[in-house]
């Protein structure tokens, strides 16, 4: 035998002997098992086996018959810090109920809720200015300009008209009257229920006056004394302040959308009674006195407005624009 020979002998006697000792390692259904250098081998690319090789995890290499192990071990084993890390699964808030809306909302803002056939009111940045004309006791033509906390401030122009000529019977006389009524004033307005009503307050700047003038040959009653007129003179001018405090009431339709006509009335009071000056030529008649004519001034005041206040009721429309 050539020595050539003796080596492939001797290479293969080492073969089947490596491939016995590998056969020895099996698992539980005859399978081969890899050793961890054939797998560690198997993962550079150096060695290629069947699936089956690797089927069973390098711990399957431990004792065939593992002792048992008592049931204080298994709750060490099952312990939460032996438990990998939990992923925390996060947590979906679920809306508010429409209630709670209000309590949820953003300091300084108010979720307005109106019955479904009204308009739904908009935060005060939304409003819009509006232009309104109405009529009444006077006619007015004014502006109104939403302010960034809900309220509403007014520029208003009224004039009842001037009339001249007209009679009137006041007090048991015959008088000739002329009216003047005009206005121009500056009206705040707030809606506590943020609704259609509104609480007006301002001041108007006034040129109101009545012009009373005992017609000539006539008669007059003067606290309760029967003066002949002839060709005498009783001038009574009443006349508001130039400068007086308003308040009134205020109720406006509003539309469905910001922009359009909208409708409105609105009743108030002047916070001032007409001051009266009396020029007449009658003293001494019958046993007139100044104090009689002053005090037929005052009765004829209160005929015509009864409180001490000069009122105020008007109805229009307005234009959101």
């Amino acid at each position: 035998m050539s020595l050539r020979t003796g080596k492939w002998l001797l290479v293969m006697l080492l073969w089947h002997a490596a491939a016995a000792a590998w056969a020895q390692a099996t698992d539980e259904q005859g399978y081969p098992i890899a050793t961890q250098r054939e797998i560690e081998m198997m993962e550079r690319g150096y060695l290629f086996y069947p699936p089956r090789a690797i089927r069973k995890p390098a711990q399957a290499q431990a004792a065939p018959t593992p002792t048992p192990t008592p049931p204080v071990t298994a709750e060490v084993h099952t312990a939460p810090e032996l438990k990998p890390p939990e992923q925390a699964i996060p947590v979906v808030p679920t809306p508010a109920p429409a209630s709670e809306l209000a309590s949820l909302s953003m300091a300084g803002e108010k979720i307005l809720q109106t019955h479904g056939h009204n308009r739904l009111a908009s935060l005060p940045r939304f409003e819009k200015s509006a232009m309104y004309v109405g009529g009444g006791s006077s006619v007015v033509v004014g502006k109104t300009t939403p302010l960034p906390d809900g309220r509403k401030y007014r520029i208003e122009f009224s004039d009842g008209f001037m009339s001249v000529g007209g009679e009137k019977t006041l007090g048991g006389g015959q008088y000739n009257s002329s009216v003047t009524r005009q206005r121009l004033g500056l009206f705040l307005d707030w809606s506590p229920n943020q609704d259609h009503w509104y609480v007006t307050g301002g001041l108007t700047l006034n040129q109101h006056t009545l012009k009373l003038r005992a017609k000539p040959n006539s008669t007059v009653v003067i606290h309760g004394k029967s003066i002949e007129v002839g060709n005498g003179v009783l001038d009574i001018d009443y006349s508001l302040p130039k400068l007086t405090p308003y308040v009134g009431v205020r109720y406006v339709r509003k539309p469905y959308h910001d922009k359009g006509w909208e409708g409105f009335a609105e009743v108030g009071v002047v916070l001032s009674k007409l001051n009266a000056d009396v020029t007449t030529s009658l003293i001494g008649q019958n046993g007139l006195t100044e104090s009689d004519v002053l005090a037929e001034t005052d009765a004829l005041r209160k005929s015509m407005y009864r409180w001490s206040v000069v009122p105020h009721a008007v109805v229009g429309m307005s234009y959101k624009y």
